[in-house]
């Protein structure tokens, strides 16, 4: 690897990487840079059509060719000769341009109005930007129309960021082709392969389309004759997949690797279109205090982490750039306690090494370490500076002699190696190190390894959690973190650990005549009385007081420090958990600018992001030797990139050839400026009709939801929206381009019951939304309870869980209880993302009574006494029932809580945790946890199977599922309570 990362890119081609491109009879249109270009047919210099901030996506071209439209946030056109680009659309959220029809309008998805940002519907739209018209669909994601207008073929599933780049993806989301007939409703599935199929574009009575059906595994063009319902293979690409598809009047363009393609329909042969484009320099100046990471400071001497670079400096001075790599990332630094040299680690020759350098001579080091793999956390230095220990991502724990760079191994963590490096304080005599090691039990215990004997042994008992040693400068005192407050156990049940993270005190040890063993450092530890509440940080004062970062129990920060002598707590800071702000000298950090090398930065940051999944991926699922290919083949790519977006493609393709779940790009670093989401909603649903902006819904929640309450509350259905600001509203243009940059502001709207102002019209105000999705979903939620009682009079309930973090788990528990003397309950767990409680919300719902109380004057009630509903239960799911939304439905069949109704569920329970950041501050999610159980792997890549499946018709307003839980629930007779005995 280390060869062919050094060799590539020695050149600087004006070949683009071009993306989302489009095609006419005489011209293609592609992305590339953020900027949109042109380029004839048969390759050449492309001319730039525009030049507007933000990243752009989904260029079409109009029927006559003179016009294109594409995505910058909204849906905007532009002449193809250049000029001013005109907005479009006026929503908030997603929107994706799938087609300029051929009847001049456009064809858009947006979850702006859905009740889940996870899930699209389709629109048409004005190029000169009226109020965009619902298709008649309850979902749809992708879609085109032939050229009668007549008939959509479409997916109703969104090809989003959980599948979009999940090579041999087989999960319960994965596409399907549908068609749907505009003038007679019909509605009918296409295709059924068990992969993706997407990006369908007509051509006479053929639909084209992508998908992965093929032998090759990769995503190719196929045809389906809508005459004989014949589909066919048409393009067969083995190395990459085809990206981007868009028809024109006589032929198909995409993306092909780093290539575009142009396939003529005539003979369905393709041609790669070489575009060259006008070559910018990619050196920029950075501000690196945008992009500190790390500050320590020892001996007046402080070193700051930022931008893959080192930076030194003194108190009120200006840092100074120690290192100055673009195409290296020195990392995990650590001063020396002298503060005259500095330890880290740098991929400079390709693999991370230990270097040292002297900041005195300020001479380039060489590496004192040749790893050829793996990841090694920030060193710790002895006090007298002779040695280092540090901790890899295997969970090793180890000490380096700098001076005969021998090393030694210590120990080794086995629960959660790769998640969070472990803790280490050398003691001040540099006799032996501290550190954490996770018991059998769970429990972290402090462990103490003595250089003289070669042996370690703990210095805690594993009844609680211990954690973050600390020693003061005499050697004298050993403070640590003891998680042992139980006075909120409540939340216990949620967290990542056994017993409440939350809530940790301040142990202090006293070790002037310590036997250093277990038995006497915990006879000897002092619990000191601090403020309760969440320590999120540990150190110790120059003068050896304990100094932390507490978040108390109202939420307050601040960083505070406990004198040991006055037995006194003391407020260092307010609102700050930073304890280098308060414990180190200033440094001015305005002149900390840096030239880089984008080009040597991105091949830096590519490299990273490779080694990530190939040290921390949870198993060496494929040999090593196929990792090597997959950077042959994606590298090259990165010498076409010109911007940092591009960059993010080639690696969410490559990272996608891990074939598994949570595989994605988690931040997407140093990019350019994101379109404004300026957007903002009234809450309603609208159609023109007799001139005016009437409006045909008023979404709301339950009456007792007061968290669900539309803009329009005080307007009424049927209403007229006639002017904003006493501005008249112009329904040649949408009404939400008279909100733009209001949400969340009051805005004065005239509506008045006729399309007209009159003597009936009244001025409401009100404030805009920045978004919908939160309104429309608990509209959706009262919706279906609804429904549901009224199918059932009144024996069912409903509950829809959003999502598996503590706020979904807050909305569950403001649903679940009102509705305990429900007979039966659905537990609906479709459109809902991942988190952690899904265990949590499955041991609440598999309580059952276990005996009765009652006061005198009182019924008897069961107990436990609250959160037990003891009736019959049935949980929905689909292709949205997400990761924790998975792992908690395998929990309720587990635990026999009742039938599962619906499809198949998303299919990704491979967990992860976050792989060390990019050099620009970029990320990129590693699955490192599978899911499984006695009986082998459970669910990744194919998604859990209902007990009673029913797909449900896109095409229809009816919920298909939910009317099949209430089916499947009236079967039962159960009651929502355990039947009471005799007092």
């Amino acid at each position: 690897m280390k060869t062919l990362f050094a060799l590539l890119f020695l050149a600087a081609p004006l070949l683009a990487l071009p993306h989302d491109p489009a095609v006419s009879r005489t011209h293609v249109a592609f992305i590339e840079a953020g900027q949109l270009w042109l380029v004839p047919r048969g390759g050449g210099a492309a001319v730039r059509v525009t030049n507007t901030p933000g990243e752009k996506s989904s260029a079409r071209f109009s029927p006559d060719g003179a016009t294109l439209a594409y995505t910058s946030g909204s849906i905007y056109t532009v002449p193809v000769r250049g000029g001013v680009p005109t907005r479009v659309t006026f929503l908030p959220s997603e929107q994706l341009l799938c087609q300029w029809t051929a009847d001049d309008r456009l064809l858009f998805s947006t979850n702006a109005l859905s009740f889940s940002h996870i899930e699209m519907q389709l629109f048409t739209v004005s190029p000169r930007g009226e109020l965009p018209r619902p298709l008649p669909l309850a979902f749809g994601a992708d879609g085109a129309l032939d050229a009668s207008g007549t008939w959509l073929a479409y997916t109703p599933r969104w090809s989003h960021q959980l599948i979009a780049n999940w090579k041999g993806y087989r999960g319960g989301a994965a596409p399907d082709l549908w068609l749907f007939n505009l003038q007679t409703r019909e509605s009918r599935r296409i295709t059924e392969w068990a992969g993706s199929d997407v990006r369908p574009m007509w051509h006479g009575a053929t639909l084209y389309y992508v998908s992965d059906e093929g032998a090759e595994g990769r995503r190719n063009v196929w045809a389906y004759d809508t005459r004989t319902h014949a589909r066919r293979q048409v393009t067969h690409f083995t190395e990459y997949d085809v990206r981007d598809a868009s028809i024109g009047p006589d032929a198909i363009v995409f993306a092909l690797g780093p290539e575009l393609r142009l396939l003529e329909l005539r003979g369905e042969r393709s041609s790669v279109v070489r575009a060259t484009i006008l070559a910018t320099p990619l050196v920029r100046d950075v501000d690196a205090s945008r992009f500190v990471t790390f500050r320590q400071a020892a001996n007046g001497v402080v070193l700051l982490e930022g931008r893959g670079d080192l930076w030194i400096a003194r108190a009120n001075a200006a840092p100074r750039n120690l290192t100055a790599t673009s195409g290296a990332f020195e990392r995990e630094a650590s001063l020396r306690p002298d503060g005259r040299a500095v330890a880290y680690w740098s991929d400079a020759t390709g693999e991370y090494q230990l270097y040292v350098r002297d900041l005195e001579r300020d001479a380039a080091p060489q590496p004192l370490t040749s790893f050829t793999s793996g990841f090694r956390y920030r060193p710790v230095w002895s006090r007298d500076g002779k040695r280092l220990a540090f901790t890899d991502e295997t969970g090793a724990i180890v000490i380096f002699d700098v001076d005969t760079r021998r090393t030694t191994s210590v120990d080794r963590e086995t629960w959660s190696a790769g998640v969070e490096p472990t803790e280490l304080a050398w003691s001040p005599d540099g006799a032996w190190l501290a550190y954490t090691k996770t018991a059998p039990n769970r429990l972290t215990q402090l462990w103490r390894y003595d250089l003289a004997t070669n042996a370690s042994q703990p210095l805690t008992a594993d009844a609680f959690n211990a954690s973050t040693p600390v020693f003061d400068a005499t050697g004298e005192h050993l403070f640590f973190l003891s998680y042992r407050n139980f006075s909120n156990i409540a939340s216990d049940w949620i967290q990542s650990r056994i017993i409440n993270r939350g809530l940790a005190t301040i142990v202090d040890v006293p070790l002037r005549g310590a036997a250093l063993d277990m038995p006497s450092v915990e006879r000897r530890a002092l619990r000191l009385p601090t403020t309760a509440g969440s320590i999120v940080a540990l150190s110790v004062t120059a003068d050896g007081n304990p100094l932390y970062a507490l978040v108390d129990l109202a939420g307050k920060r601040s960083v505070r420090s406990y004198d040991l002598r006055a037995r006194k707590e003391n407020v260092v800071a307010d609102d700050s958990t930073d304890l280098d702000t308060v414990s180190q000298p200033h440094v001015d950090t305005a002149s900390m600018t840096m030239h880089v090398d984008l080009a040597a930065e991105w091949r830096e940051l590519f490299r990273d992001a490779w080694r990530a999944y190939r040290d921390f991926f949870y198993a060496p699922k494929q040999p090593l030797a196929h990792w090597d290919a997959v950077a042959t083949r994606y590298e090259p790519m990165l010498a076409r990139c010109r911007n940092r977006e591009e960059v993010n493609l080639v690696l969410a393709a490559m990272i996608g050839e891990s074939s598994v779940g949570h595989a994605y790009i988690a931040s997407g670093g140093d990019i350019g400026p994101r379109p404004p989401d300026d957007a903002a909603t009234l809450g309603a649903d609208f159609t023109v009709e007799r001139g005016a902006f009437r409006i045909t819904r008023i979404v709301e929640g339950a009456p007792f939801d007061d968290a669900a309450r539309s803009p329009l509350h005080d307007a009424r259905e049927g209403e007229y929206v006639l002017a904003v600001d006493g501005k008249p509203l112009d329904v040649a243009r949408d009404l939400h381009a008279a909100l733009v940059g209001r949400a969340n502001q009051s805005v004065q709207l005239t509506v008045g019951p006729n399309p007209a102002v009159d003597a009936s019209s009244r001025v409401l105000t009100v404030t805009p939304l920045a978004s919908e999705n939160e309104l429309r979903r608990r509209a959706w939620i009262e919706a279906n309870r609804r429904h549901v009682s009224d199918a059932s009079g009144g024996r069912i309930g409903y509950v829809h869980i959003p999502d598996f973090t503590n706020a979904g788990y807050g909305d569950l528990a403001r649903q679940f209880y009102a509705q305990l003397d429900k007979d039966a309950l659905i537990i609906d767990a479709r459109w809902s993302l991942g988190g952690s409680t899904g265990a949590a919300v499955a041991e609440l719902l598999a309580r059952r009574d276990l005996n009765f109380a009652a006061g005198r004057y009182n019924q008897p009630w069961p107990s436990p006494r609250f959160g037990v509903h003891a009736g019959a239960k049935a949980l929905l799911v689909n292709h949205i029932t997400v990761s924790a939304g998975e792992n908690f439905s395998y929990y309720f069949r587990k635990l026999g809580i009742g039938p599962i109704v619906g499809s198949r569920t998303w299919g990704g329970l491979t967990g992860l945790n976050g792989a060390p950041a990019l050099i620009d501050g970029g990320a990129v999610n590693v699955p490192n946890a599978p899911f499984y159980d006695e009986s082998g792997w459970l669910l990744e890549g194919h998604g859990l199977e209902p007990d009673v499946a029913v797909e449900r018709d896109p095409a229809s307003d009816a919920d298909a599922q939910l009317d099949a839980a209430i089916r499947t629930l009236q079967s039962t007779r159960t009651s929502s309570s355990t039947p009471t005995p005799p007092r």
